[in-house]
Order: C-alpha cells, then structure tokens, then sequence
C-alpha cells in the first residue's frame, strides 16, 4: 500500500497508514491510497469498507474480471472499474488489466 498525502501550498508526503490518520484529522488534505501492490486481498478490503466500500464493491474490484463500469454509491462516493492496457505487453497483441477507483470527496483509493 502507498499512500500520499497533499494540501495547498504544501509538498506531497509519501508514506503509509499513519498518512490516513493524518488526513482524517485535516479538513484541507486531498488523500490517495494505491492497492495496486498490495498482495493481501483481506487488507484490501479493510481500506475500501473504511472509506464507504460495500460488500458489493468489495467483491467487484478484488474480482479478477468484471465488466468496466461507474456507479454512484452515495452523494459524495463514486465506484469505477476500468480496464486497461497491460504493461507487459510489447506488441499489438496485448492484454488488459481491471483499476478500480474509489473516489469521495477528498480521498482516492485504487
């Protein structure tokens, strides 16, 4: 997990769960948290239903494949699963990969 933290007119920190307590405790910080390397599929659903994340949610972005989509959960939360291009690949025969987002008003987990 990686995670940074910002506000105006201040540089970017970059760290882990201690920058999450820190931003909660802060009305002017924007948050993103990065799963992307996070090889515990149980830690990844703890940070999503922190933020909002239902069960339906949790099961869509830790699935291996699911159709590309954007749903609104609440006023203020946002689900997004995309599909894109796999790093990988080095010709025109490439793969995909499933991103989820989860974005509220101050914070962005993918």
């Amino acid at each position: 997990m990686k995670v940074m933290l910002w506000s105006e007119g201040s540089a970017v920190q970059v760290g882990s769960q201690a920058l999450i307590d820190e931003w909660r405790g802060r009305d002017d910080a924007f948050l993103w948290v990065d799963l992307a390397h996070d090889v515990d599929a149980e830690h990844e659903a703890r940070v999503l239903s922190e933020f909002g994340a239902d069960e339906v949610v949790l099961e869509q972005s830790l699935a291996l494949r699911y159709p590309p989509k954007i749903e609104v959960l609440h006023d203020d939360l946002v689900f997004m699963l995309l599909r894109g291009l796999d790093a990988q690949s080095d010709s025109i025969d490439f793969g995909t990969i499933q991103i989820a987002f989860l974005v509220g008003e101050r914070f962005l987990i993918s």
